[in-house]
């Protein structure tokens, strides 16, 4: 199997108005709308006449959802893709046409009372969603934007090897080839664990999607990506997303950032330039002023080390045209024995003593850089490169927890400075007394060094053993991701859900906000 096999999909409806896109119109002709069958293979989410769009996925390509209407009493025409069917029987699926939205239009007797419903079939290899709207009207405004990634079994190599090919040329395929497998071998019990746990029929031959949903989780855009990807999101001039081209070892994804245009066709790429840095792919920002961060990993001699080599976390910040900003290698700020992470841990092959998992801008001009294996965020100034402080459980924090019952967060994700000037991150939480994952918010004050715990919500069902974040909507909801729980929650500002879905797998992030370009 290739990439090819399987088209990119996009819906016409997400150019719509974001009313349009989740509005059905008259939600009174079409009272319910029940599936012959139950399970993850089945209508998702479940009908509300106030949603328009669904998805299914079906077990295979002879499967057949069959759906059974209730209608209003004024109804008197029923459409399937513009196609008159009888309103007698069932509204039949097939299940082997992936990408194909059937849309059901109904209409009533007077000329305004019509109504469409659509649903989204997808490939038999998409983990299915099981979404779930906890409370349908503080479900925010909106499209995710997130992906869902599985390792591939024995039969899906030649894929990835075709897939390097494909999208890299012959340039140092065989080595990544080896590498990509060496870690799929030395994958940690833990994370395999989470990831598979909540897997429907986890023999079948799931590939790594990502994809962009409606608010109320329904696909709009996927593209399958065999190689595996790092988060997909918008920017100004269109959406971008890291393409992996070898897992060095695990959690270590090099590559490049592919960028697609408004009309997610391909608008070229972005790569640290330089010969002795790689490009990691665990974050990249192109912000509104034009500045471009990428991150990058450096081997260093380790000679007195228990491995031969260190790797160390790069920073790579130029204009739109190129020009360097600011270069910044945590072995040139970052002392090695501030690591918690042992040599033993994921097969290291060199060591990952750092593991940056996002750098964010700050408002008076530094940036905030997060280390997983330090245990630590840290305010690094935007000119010199300095480190100005450091905060979390790790053996540099400078800082007095307050009102937080675990005195800190570790092996966290994803932290960035909200518009109030509060600090938001997700907790992995792996070195707290209970078993679980957070959602953070905390008041910083620089002088004092005191951090305030002003928000949290505690996820004892979905501690991540790797990867997630935490993203605040305009509405004050947030969306979390749980990584290798492969669960995303929205909730509302006071920590109740309103909409959930467990896919399995790992989901790196998600967020949820509107198109730069789509004043609304």
């Amino acid at each position: 199997m290739s990439k090819r096999d399987i088209p990119d999909f996009v819906s016409p409806d997400i150019h719509l108005p974001y009313t349009q896109i989740t509005a059905p119109g008259d939600t009174s002709l079409l009272i319910d709308l029940i599936p012959g069958k139950k399970g993850p293979f089945t209508l998702c989410p479940d009908f509300d006449a106030r949603i328009r769009r669904y998805s299914w996925v079906p077990q295979n390509q002879e499967d057949l959802l069959t759906l059974v209407p209730n209608y209003h009493e004024t109804v008197n025409a029923v459409s399937l893709n513009d196609e008159v069917i009888s309103m007698a029987g069932p509204i039949k699926i097939p299940g082997d046409q992936a990408g194909k939205e059937y849309r059901i239009g109904v209409r009533g007797t007077e000329d305004d009372q019509i109504a469409e419903y659509v649903i989204l079939v997808l490939p038999t290899s998409f983990l299915p969603l099981q979404v779930k709207i906890h409370d349908y009207n503080k479900v925010g405004d909106g499209l995710i934007f997130s992906g869902n990634f599985v390792v591939q079994k024995f039969r899906d190599w030649s894929m990835i090897f075709r897939d390097i090919y494909e999208e890299w040329g012959t340039e140092g395929a065989w080595g990544s080839l080896f590498n990509t497998i060496y870690t799929r071998f030395t994958i940690p019990k833990k994370a395999t664990e989470q990831t598979d746990a909540p897997i429907p029929e986890p023999d079948r031959p799931y590939l790594p999607y990502t994809y962009v949903l409606d608010k109320y989780g329904t696909p709009l855009f996927y593209k399958m990506a065999g190689m595996g990807f790092a988060a997909f999101r918008p920017y100004k001039y269109g959406f971008h997303f890291g393409m992996v081209h070898q897992y060095t070892q695990y959690a270590i994804g090099l590559g490049r950032t592919n960028l697609l245009d408004e009309n997610f066709k391909p608008d070229g790429s972005q790569i640290i330039p330089l010969a002795d840095v790689k490009t990691e792919l665990h974050d990249f920002r192109w912000l509104d002023d034009g500045r471009i961060i990428q991150l990058g990993v450096k081997e260093h001699p380790w000679p007195d080390g228990r491995l031969e080599k260190i790797e160390s976390g790069y920073i790579y910040i130029t204009d739109e045209e190129g020009n360097v900003l600011l270069e910044w290698d945590s072995f040139d700020h970052v002392p090695i024995e501030l690591s918690v992470a042992p040599v033993e841990d994921w097969s290291m092959r060199t060591y990952d003593y750092f593991h940056m998992n996002n750098v964010t801008p700050l408002s008076d001009g530094n940036y905030l850089v997060s280390a997983r294996h330090t245990q630590t965020i840290m305010k690094i100034d935007g000119t010199t490169g300095d480190v100005l402080w450091h905060m979390g459980k790790g053996r540099a924090n400078e800082f007095t927890f307050i009102d937080d019952p675990y005195n800190g967060f570790s092996h966290q994700h994803a932290s960035y400075e909200l518009d109030n000037g509060n600090i938001l991150l997700l907790d992995n939480g792996l070195d707290h007394t209970q078993k679980l994952s957070r959602v953070l918010e905390y008041k910083v004050d620089e002088i004092a060094k005191t951090a305030t715990l002003v928000f949290s919500k505690e996820f004892p069902t979905y501690q991540a053993y790797v990867a997630g974040n935490a993203f605040r909507q305009d509405n004050g909801n947030t969306i979390a991701a749980f990584g290798s729980q492969g669960y995303v929650e929205e909730f509302d500002d006071q920590g109740w859900p309103v909409l959930s879905y467990r896919q399995g797998g790992l989901i790196y992030q998600a967020m949820k906000s509107k198109l730069p370009w789509k004043n609304e």
